[in-house]
């Protein structure tokens, strides 16, 4: 019974995944996440992959050409060097992954990554819209490649990814301990919320004992650089669930080159 039960809901979660993507704008996002998570450790908990053989790890960015806020963003430069090839100069660097891929809907970008030795999958137009979230651009990917185990998907807009960060996310994933590695710092901030009345109130601390920056150990938030998932994980609809880890290091790394910015610089002033 428990076997017939446990095939039905992998079942229904591969089904339910798929359809349940296009409410991810909805206001469900956290709901459904949770659900994901749940059903993903009842039936794999940390069965990530055949640990009996080498697992194939691909290397993934995201690279569509419809940007709004910059259009081809992927393709702005840093000191001379696109930020798509400064990324994949990285990941070849590190020399570890089993294939490296770009996945894109414009012949600039596809030329770019085929010039800096990426193979590339074409993106659908459906997986490439501005509402469309990566997860769906990931699940596409995983679709066409039934070989690959774990899935490092890369955001080249971060362009100070290093091969330590990269090598520590992958050696956490080889033990085959963990379902999702992913790129984090910690903040020392003091967050405040907006309440409906126009006030606000404070989120993490209280402020009768403000803390001093010694007495707390900050928290830790996303800063987007990276997200190793294995494939099974992101086939439930999900770059973070089941055994969970991260990577730590300072907010200086972590810039992000996704707003236009003021003045001439595409990224600001990246080194």
């Amino acid at each position: 019974m428990l076997i017939i039960l446990c095939m039905f809901l992998t079942y229904f979660v591969a089904n339910f995944s798929h359809a349940s993507n296009k409410l991810f704008d909805s206001g469900c996002n956290s709901s459904l996440r949770e659900i994901r998570s749940v059903l993903y450790n009842g039936s794999y908990g940390c069965s990530h992959f055949d640990t009996s053989k080498e697992p194939h790890f691909a290397s993934l960015i995201l690279a569509r050409g419809g940007s709004k806020g910059i259009p081809l963003k992927n393709l702005a430069k840093v000191n001379g060097t696109t930020l798509l090839k400064r990324s994949l100069n990285t990941i070849h660097e590190f020399g570890r992954f089993s294939s490296v891929w770009v996945s894109t809907d414009s012949a600039d970008i596809a030329k770019e990554a085929s010039t800096a030795g990426a193979q590339v999958h074409w993106r659908s137009p459906e997986s490439a819209t501005d509402s469309a979230p990566s997860i769906v651009g990931v699940q596409e990917f995983c679709s066409f490649h039934p070989e690959v185990d774990i899935v490092a998907l890369i955001q080249c807009t971060s362009p100070f990814l290093k091969t330590s960060f990269l090598a520590e996310a992958y050696r956490n994933m080889q033990t085959g301990r963990f379902d999702s590695v992913f790129s984090v710092t910690q903040q020392y901030k003091l967050r405040w919320k907006r309440l409906p009345d126009g006030g606000i109130e404070p989120l993490n601390f209280n402020p009768k004992r403000r803390p001093r920056r010694q007495d707390w150990d900050g928290e830790l938030v996303e800063n987007g650089m990276f997200y190793f998932a294995t494939k099974n994980l992101i086939n439930y609809g999900l770059l973070q669930g089941g055994s969970k880890s991260c990577i730590r290091f300072e907010a200086s790394v972590a810039t992000e080159c996704s707003e236009a910015p003021s003045g001439n610089q595409p990224c600001g002033n990246a080194g």
